[in-house]
């Protein structure tokens, strides 16, 4: 139809990526344990959404958790321990297919994962 929209890219590779963002998602999850997944299509991108209910992140480190072995100092982390790889892979598998990845905090934390769409 009209709103199909094609990636070009490895399968396996972007897989592992929203595997990491989500499973991110539901390991920090509030008390109500919502994890809100959407898609969006931009003009020239696919645009996926993965929000948590949980703590969020400190502003200041909102960059900082895309970078390997990452630690948050804030209740997130300190209440699960961990290393969060995860979110690295993530942002190095998507800015490898020319995509982009962010995080804000909303109410929870929100990543927003950008894919270009193929010509």
């Amino acid at each position: 139809g009209s709103h199909d929209a094609f990636v070009l890219g490895n399968d396996e590779v972007l897989r592992w990526a929203f595997d990491n963002v989500i499973r991110n998602a539901l390991r920090y999850t509030g008390e109500t344990g919502d994890v809100n997944v959407a898609f969006d299509r931009a003009p020239a991108e696919i645009v996926v959404s993965v929000h948590d209910d949980g703590p969020g992140v400190p502003d200041d480190e909102l960059e900082a958790i895309f970078t390997p072995f990452y630690r948050v100092d804030s209740a997130r982390d300190r209440q699960r321990g961990g290393y969060g790889v995860g979110l690295a892979v993530a942002a190095g598998a998507v800015r490898g297919h020319g995509g982009r990845i962010e995080a804000e905090n909303d109410g929870g934390l929100l990543v927003r994962i950008a894919l270009p769409i193929a010509a």
